[in-house]
């Protein structure tokens, strides 16, 4: 069938969108862990690599989204909507990469951080 020879055969954007979501996910609960045992120095180093490593593995799937984008000839849904997805779902794991990173730097004590009232 040679119209099934135009169809891709690889690259999946759908799971590759649930791979950076869960990756967001992952993040956003170990930036939560991070808030709920920022007193704790070790904690605190712990999940906010917990962050780093889910971002990391994020920008690993934007890449590939990015990639299989140029590769497959007939995508699912627009290039440019495709791109967009991935391009506002990579902005978001960055910003909590970024408030994570930059709360475990700044080192706040209990009685400086914000109460709960």
């Amino acid at each position: 069938m040679l119209f099934g020879k135009l169809l891709p055969t690889e690259g999946n954007f759908f799971v590759m969108f649930n791979q950076h979501a869960d990756c967001i996910v992952n993040a956003a609960r170990a930036f939560s862990q991070l808030v709920a045992h920022y007193s704790d120095p070790i904690l605190r180093d712990k999940y906010n690599q917990e962050v780093i490593n889910a971002e990391h593995a994020a920008d690993r799937v934007t890449h590939e989204v990015n990639r299989m984008i140029h590769k497959t000839f007939i995508t699912p849904i627009d290039r440019e909507d495709i791109h967009l997805l991935a391009s506002r779902l990579d902005n978001v794991i960055d910003s909590i990469d970024r408030k994570s990173t930059r709360l475990n730097s700044s080192h706040m004590s209990e009685s400086r951080m914000p109460s709960s009232a």
